[in-house]
């Protein structure tokens, strides 16, 4: 297949100035895909990217899935982190979590740690509040159905990445922060990676 031909340059080359400035401009998801349209090869600063995805995917892929009734099971729950909801007909529970099924995507830096979010999110889908997502889910998806009992088969399942750190005002020293604020990074590069997989985002992180 012949190779396209670079549109910024007469001859179809594509200067290292050049080539960093689109690699900035360019989003992950379609950054690959695009650059490798050009005979030129993927700057550092994109391979590093999607290097970092492909990460994060693998490290997904060895959760398994945890029926919503048993999110308490969910280990170091007690901890901030990261957590990806499932919205499935199929029975996963105990399988290995696959991105096609997240449903959701969202993370935690309170004191309540993961649990004390995914009760929050039960409150949603169940009574409409508590959440911004799930009272979405609750009031606009499932017209004011609660979980379990909604009549179209579905169910949830849950799964987290939980980081351990003290998150108190007082008491964190800058490695708790350093933790918290890696939390935040992971949510979005989660987003990001299946944005760049699926060419889209979990359903529930659309609004």
């Amino acid at each position: 297949m012949e190779q396209r031909q670079s549109p910024l340059t007469p001859c179809g080359t594509v200067t290292c100035e050049v080539r960093e400035k689109l690699a900035h401009q360019l989003t992950v998801p379609n950054a690959v895909p695009a650059w490798r349209e050009f005979d030129s090869p993927l700057p550092p600063f994109i391979c590093k990217m999607s290097n970092r995805l492909k990460e994060i995917k693998e490290e997904l892929e060895t959760l398994t899935w945890v029926k919503w009734e048993n999110r308490f099971n969910v280990k170091d729950n007690q901890f901030p982190g990261v957590y990806v909801v499932a919205k499935t007909k199929n029975q996963v529970e105990g399988k290995k979590v696959d991105i096609h099924d997240i449903y959701y995507v969202g993370m935690t830096t309170s004191r309540a740690g993961l649990i004390g979010r995914l009760n929050q999110f039960d409150s949603g889908i169940k009574r409409g509040y508590g959440h911004s997502g799930a009272n979405r889910l609750f009031k606009e998806i499932k017209n004011n159905i609660p979980y379990p009992k909604w009549n179209d088969g579905e169910r949830l399942f849950v799964a987290a990445i939980p980081k351990k750190c003290n998150v108190d005002k007082i008491t964190r020293d800058y490695q708790d922060l350093q933790t918290m604020g890696r939390i935040a990074l992971l949510e979005f590069e989660i987003l990001a990676m299946i944005k760049m997989e699926l060419g889209r985002e979990p359903e529930l992180n659309k609004k």
